[in-house]
């Protein structure tokens, strides 16, 4: 009999985080109920957790990829005494192709299972651009982002690899709603997943408040989309700048949210462009996504307001201890525009 392997995808800002913390503080539960959560493949980051990062790129066929991975996995589960392995990363669900050898591997040793979670696309977008402006130096506007991350917008086209290689009744849409969650929490959502594929309950395992990947406000994703662009991101300050850095976004006063920070031109694509994939996921799967009307949404307009960028420029500058050229240079241009 072919042990179970289940691929929790994503996508981003969907709870990935804490499901994958939970995952990896139960394994010693875990494992007495034959459940692994593998150690290959992973990738550890202490303000965001354990994922299985090098997975989806062997999986994808990627420069990162790690050729033996699924191998190693496949001895880690029978060595465990095992029969089923969870893998999760945020990205499984994606633009991209399979590597060919590695899918007909994977159809030959596991039974492979698929569970991804959604959510209304402009929130789910307006969060991503907040955590790519944060941790991966993402220097452009709103606009920018959409015209980039459009792909995750094709839900159809990033699901047709893993439904051809394992089959559409594999393939499991949740829909993201903390408060429709028990106790609004991800983690209880994701086990009664987990208890539908191995047939046990799991509800004993200890569900812990998560304290990774907690959210930044408007105002220090702004701080950290002009740190970025003027600054060359996080990686280009010395240690004493990250130092000063960090203490200047923690100590701003500002309040929690204001709104989205997407543009109003920037949602109205988004919700364009992703129609036809929610029609898709009502047919395929049952989920219904509601989509809000955009009158009925607070955008944070100021975010866009080049006077708020100056001055925060200007204190950023001063906080890292470089000199207030660009800053001066910013106003001057400003200056000349508002003229």
């Amino acid at each position: 009999m072919k042990k179970k392997l289940i691929i929790h995808g994503g996508l981003y800002k969907t709870g990935s985080s804490a499901i994958q913390t939970l995952l990896d503080d139960s394994r010693d539960t875990l494992l007495q109920k034959g459940i692994l959560f593998p150690l290959n493949g992973t990738l550890f980051h202490p303000g965001i957790g354990r994922r299985h990062y090098y997975v989806r790129e062997t999986l994808f066929d990627t420069p990162k990829k790690q050729p033996n991975v699924f191998r190693d996995i496949y001895t880690e589960l029978e060595n465990s005494g095992c029969h089923t392995a969870v893998l999760s990363y945020e990205n499984f669900l994606s633009p991209g192709k399979f590597s060919s050898g590695v899918a007909e591997y994977l159809r030959a040793t596991f039974d492979v299972y698929f569970v991804f979670y959604l959510r209304s696309p402009v929130h789910h977008f307006n969060t991503k651009y907040k955590e790519w402006i944060r941790r991966q130096n993402f220097k452009g506007e709103p606009g920018d982002f959409v015209l980039a991350k459009a792909g995750y917008l094709d839900l159809r086209c990033m699901l047709d690899p893993w439904i051809q290689n394992f089959g559409a009744d594999s393939v499991t849409c949740r829909k993201f709603d903390k408060s429709a969650f028990p106790g609004r929490r991800i983690e209880f959502d994701f086990l009664e997943y987990l208890s539908s594929i191995i047939g046990e309950q799991l509800h004993d395992l200890d569900v812990r408040e998560s304290l990774v990947n907690p959210s930044f406000t408007n105002e220090q994703i702004l701080v950290s989309l002009l740190r970025n662009r003027y600054f060359g991101g996080h990686k280009s300050l010395t240690y004493a700048q990250k130092v000063q850095y960090g203490e200047f976004i923690q100590g701003l006063s500002c309040p929690a949210s204001r709104g989205l920070i997407l543009s109003k031109y920037a949602a109205h694509a988004v919700l364009d462009l992703s129609k036809s994939s929610l029609d898709y996921i009502a047919s395929q799967f049952g989920v219904e996504i509601a989509t809000p009307d955009l009158s009925s949404l607070t955008f944070d307009e100021s975010f866009q307001c080049v006077n708020r960028r100056a001055d925060m420029l200007r204190a950023l500058n001063v906080a890292l201890g470089k000199d207030r050229s660009t800053s001066h240079t910013l106003r001057a241009w400003l200056n000349k525009l508002l003229k």
